[in-house]
């Protein structure tokens, strides 16, 4: 008799899931639970994200770019790389949260299979990035004289980058795998067609995104001890050490802002494992809640995401001096454009007004220096 009463209400469940995704898109989605004016402050910060995420990681990969190409300096430009894309999905999220969760670019399939295939690869590549920029750095640290080869470094980022498309584009070319909508969740995600093929991506999310945070979280560690118990880079004596110091110091805070916005993706991955093992299926008990069911997987998996690599360039402008100069240049060219074409619009206009009697000429003292 228990059997039949759950086998009635995961009918039930099925049921207004396929409802809600058929409701008129006039209509908002009564069926699901959530908050009208948690959406909106949700919309705002998926908002700012794209803004000022974008703009910061743009500044960021623009001024990595023009330096010495070391290994942490590739990293570096691969990570805003990353960052750069992430940055930018949070846009069509943050529509969806201001439109009642209809996802209007999401209800354009082509759209949202891009977005989910997408959203499946770039964040997997980003935390192995930072895995491999924390561990280079402490291995520097522990064996000065170890030369870490570069060019090997770079072939395994790319082999698993390919490993991470054929992941992530496989699946949905031979039919295992479709790719759709949800309200609940507000953005699209991969839904495994089998049971099979959905225990395998689980177990890779699991390895690609639980695991990497224990090398992190010790190599963040290691660095930080050795940084704090070496005289040879808490010395003032030479300009080398100083630099040294200050360049470890800033990879173990970028670490620490990637440990601290990724600790919620272990949480719900464990909580998520818990209740498929012990509770015989999603939902269960630990996410049967208003939030765990509507906010939890967006929050984790798409707006901490998104806040890491909002927090990035953070970190560079505080760190690095000649990044804060190279910001300052470059809005304040931003700035003489902007004023320099506003006095050319308005000479422009009072010429056309009066052209033989002009008050004012368009030899503006504008400096670019």
């Amino acid at each position: 008799m228990s059997v039949n009463m759950k086998q009635v209400v995961e009918d039930l469940i099925t049921s207004n899931k396929t409802l809600n995704m058929s409701r008129d898109l006039e209509e908002p989605l009564a069926n699901y639970k959530f908050e009208r004016q948690l959406d909106i402050f949700l919309a705002i910060l998926h908002l700012g994200c794209f803004i000022f995420g974008t703009c910061g990681n743009l500044f960021a990969f623009s001024y990595f770019i023009h330096q010495k190409k070391d290994l942490s300096t590739c990293i570096y430009i691969a990570i805003s790389c990353t960052d750069i894309v992430i940055s930018l999905l949070t846009l069509p999220v943050s529509i969806a949260y201001f439109s009642w969760r209809n996802g209007v670019l999401f209800q354009i399939n082509a759209f949202c299979i891009m977005w989910g295939s997408i959203n499946t690869i770039v964040p997997h590549l980003s935390v192995f990035l930072v895995a491999i920029l924390s561990i280079t750095r402490t291995v520097s640290l522990i064996s000065p004289l170890n030369n870490i080869k570069r060019r090997k470094i770079f072939i395994c980022i790319f082999c698993y980058f390919l490993f991470l498309m054929v992941q992530g584009i496989l699946p949905i070319v031979i039919g295992e795998t479709v790719i759709k909508y949800l309200p609940e969740d507000t953005y699209c995600w991969a839904d495994p067609k089998g049971e099979t093929w959905r225990n395998v991506e689980t177990i890779l999310d699991v390895i690609e995104l639980g695991f990497p945070v224990i090398p992190i979280v010790l190599s963040c560690g290691i660095s930080s001890y050795r940084v704090l118990s070496s005289r040879t880079f808490t010395s003032r004596d030479s300009a080398c050490s100083r630099l040294k110091f200050n360049a470890t110091l800033t990879i173990i805070i970028f670490t620490f802002a990637y440990i601290v916005f990724n600790i919620p993706v272990f949480i719900q991955f464990l909580l998520y494992m818990i209740t498929i093992f012990k509770y015989d299926g999603y939902p269960g008990p630990l996410f049967a809640t208003m939030w765990m069911r509507s906010y939890s997987w967006n929050v984790v998996f798409v707006l901490c995401v998104a806040l890491n690599a909002l927090v990035n360039p953070i970190v560079y402008y505080t760190r690095i001096r000649m990044f804060r100069i190279y910001v300052g240049n470059k809005l304040l060219y931003v700035r003489h454009v902007v004023l320099l074409r506003a006095y050319q619009t308005v000479d422009t206009l009072q010429a056309e007004q009066s052209p033989d009697n002009r008050t004012f000429s368009t030899k503006h003292n504008v400096s670019f220096m």
